[in-house]
């Protein structure tokens, strides 16, 4: 058995969790355990169909010359219903032999009015007898809660089952007098508009499933590789970043969901406190959703909450306003703490909203692997701002009764319901300035949504959340630290397992008697996050399996007869005689 085979994390003890280490493993210790251990979902339904992968392809990945057919595996995205998948003809080729390309516009269109994706096929003849399978089939899924996508691959090969390599560093020629050397993280994929990207392997451990997500060092919580503007530069461990263009923004690697979390990051060069006015660069501080765009500044849409250091102000939806009143300059360290309620109670709020309320939660995770220079990476389909939300950042004007024209319609979607008891609250240098936002925006499908037109479904696939965020702009640099352990330990906060409550008094002596004026409240360091993350990822991965084996057992015992001739899937949502391929090479072009 591969030492590298799902790294699941031991759990229980209470050593304390090392921060951003090339020496750390997936498997270190942690000392809280997941808060929520993820249901499992009903094995008497039939996933999807097997369909041909809709995610290679279109705009965000071109096969290079000579690569085999695309062929994905496991979970990836389409709609609920069967797709049929007869050859789409191919246009007549130009002069000179090469081939007229639709444009990608033109192909959502297509896919719209076929009810597929931007890359699925038309449909093909149908026979009465074929018309009545399909329509069986889907009824079947409709009356279904929503199930696994799976595709046909060959069995993988002996080099994806190697451990995933980290990005090449290039070392950057600026800043010249940091103590601190940046580099540019190359040979991974980025995430871009519509897609996101995870690093996986191959496991002999799931071999219905095949391949399962995996980590690269250094093993902690730090800046994404992945989920980063190409623009930023970090370091070797992945916690300091900087940046020479306008304000660039980068995602921690780890999502919260649920719970009280804080972090700090520390201003390495921003505002000068003995000349204000110097071009020093800057640097905003927050929390963005999956939704946010890398090349804005956390805080400027109204799926992400920011602090900036020009004057200690808030900002959401590019809305500055007074908060600290005091400007964060250099060496200065700016704690955040998150709360977020449970989310049996964020389902609650949207189940009103969802189809799926009905059911049993579910994490779904449409997500095909694909190579790109020569690793394996998972592609799967990004949240994607809505239209609604983005009209929010340019309200109507009010009527004559004084409230705004859009506020009724705001309450009648669920994008705009907000999460009870949820809020930011922002530390200075250790000392508490006070809470800064309030009632964050809900955050869970259906208020989150995927790029439809390319195939994805409202679903939950896990990683939804609020994300640590730093934004740098023209030069400045900054250094995040997820825990255990702080530069500025936050005055009104405890870590770790105490029984004894911890209180502050007037002489400011920690003690546990009547004199008590406030005690102090519970929250995890981020870093425990990292192991969580983990760990559920590895839940789902054998919930999948299961489900997946199962699925291909019916399908086997019920034979070649059970199998729909025309669209080419059969009832138990698995098509034993359909051809596997080999996983497609991706190619993204340069934007």
């Amino acid at each position: 058995m591969s030492n590298n085979d799902l790294p699941v994390p031991v759990t229980g003890g209470s050593a304390a969790v090392p921060t951003n280490s090339a020496a750390l493993s997936p498997g270190r210790a942690t000392s809280h355990p997941p808060p929520v251990i993820p249901m499992k979902r009903s094995l008497s339904r039939d996933p999807e169909p097997r369909i041909e992968s809709p995610v290679p392809g279109g705009h965000h990945a071109t096969p290079l010359a000579g690569s085999p057919e695309p062929s994905l595996v496991g979970t990836g995205a389409a709609t609920n219903r069967p797709i049929k998948t007869k050859a789409r003809d191919k246009p007549a080729p130009r002069e000179g032999g090469r081939e007229k390309k639709e444009s990608w516009k033109k192909k959502e269109a297509q896919a719209a009015a076929r009810g597929g994706t931007p890359t699925s096929a038309p449909a093909g003849g149908s026979s009465t007898k074929g018309a009545s399978s399909k329509a069986t089939a889907a009824a079947v899924v409709k009356d279904a809660p929503p199930g696994l996508q799976v595709y046909p691959l060959s069995p993988p090969k002996e080099v994806d089952y190697l451990p995933a390599k980290p990005p090449i560093f290039v070392p950057v020629t600026y800043p010249k007098h940091s103590e601190i050397s940046f580099f540019e993280t190359t040979e991974h994929p980025s995430n871009r508009k519509g897609f996101r990207y995870l690093s996986c392997k191959a496991s002999r451990l799931i071999p219905t499933l095949k391949y399962h997500t995996t980590e690269v060092p250094p093993y902690a919580a730090r800046i994404s590789y992945e989920d980063k503007s190409s623009h930023i530069h970090l370091d070797e461990t992945g916690v300091a970043l900087t940046t020479e263009k306008g304000f660039r923004s980068a995602r921690a690697n780890v999502g919260l969901r649920e719970g009280d979390w804080y972090y700090e990051c520390k201003v390495l060069n921003g505002i000068n406190p003995s000349d204000p006015a110097e071009e020093n660069g800057h640097v905003r501080i927050g929390f963005a959703r999956r939704e946010t765009s890398l090349d804005v500044p956390v805080g400027y849409d109204a799926y992400s909450y920011g602090i900036r250091d020009k004057d200690g102000q808030i900002v959401h939806m590019s809305r500055p306003k007074d908060f600290m009143k005091e400007s964060i300059v250099n060496g200065d360290v700016i704690g955040l703490h998150i709360s977020l309620p449970s989310l049996s109670v964020q389902r609650g709020i949207l189940a009103p909203f969802s189809e799926n309320s009905k059911y049993p939660p579910d994490v779904i995770r449409d997500r095909v692997p694909i190579k790109y220079k020569a690793q394996l990476y998972f592609e799967s389909f990004e949240y994607m701002p809505i239209k609604d939300m983005e009209d929010a950042m340019n309200p109507a004007a009010p009527t004559a009764t004084g409230t705004s024209s859009s506020s009724t319609a705001k309450n009648a979607k669920a994008c705009f319901k907000t999460l009870p008891g949820s809020k930011i609250t922002v530390y200075k240098n250790g000392k508490r300035m006070g809470t800064a936002f309030e009632d964050l925006f809900v955050f869970l499908p259906p208020a989150s949504q995927p790029l439809a037109s390319g195939g994805g479904r409202p679903l939950d696939d896990g990683f939804c959340g609020y994300y640590p965020t730093v934004s740098i702009f023209r030069g400045g640099r900054a250094q995040v630290n997820f825990g255990p352990t702080w530069e500025c330990p936050p005055e009104d906060l405890s870590f770790g397992n105490e029984e004894i409550p911890i209180v502050i008094t007037n002489d400011d002596e920690m003690q546990d008697d009547s004199d008590a004026i406030v005690e102090k409240s519970k929250a995890r360091a981020i870093c425990e996050r990292y192991n969580e993350q983990i760990a559920e990822d590895c839940v789902y991965d054998l919930i999948d399996e299961v489900d997946l084996w199962l699925a291909e057992q019916k399908a086997a015992e019920a034979g070649p007869s059970s199998v729909d001739n025309g669209a080419g899937t059969s009832l138990n949502g698995v098509n034993p005689t359909q051809e596997a391929k080999e996983i497609q090479e991706m190619h993204i072009d340069e934007e």
